[in-house]
């Protein structure tokens, strides 16, 4: 469901709702975002959609975060 800008998701889980800002696939590839699809295991994706219905952000936010912190580091587990 979007309203005026904003999604309302609604997880069967808990029966919360989080209201998360949209944003047009136009405005994601002016600012230099892309779109991928990955296989993700089944309680690797739960436990990160979880997680983003914990902190009321979305899916993506958790992924981004968590990719970005792994690449943050180098071969030998070091922080960069």
């Amino acid at each position: 469901m979007v309203r005026q800008g904003r999604q309302e998701v609604v997880c069967g889980l808990y029966s919360r709702r989080v209201i998360l800002p949209v944003m047009s696939p136009r405005e994601r590839l002016a600012k230099g975002e892309k779109k991928t699809s990955v296989w993700l295991p089944g309680d690797v994706w739960m436990a990160a959609k979880l997680r983003a219905l914990e902190e009321r952000v979305d899916l993506r936010e958790v992924i981004v975060r968590a990719l970005a912190g792994y690449l943050a580091t180098t071969k030998k587990g070091r922080r960069t």
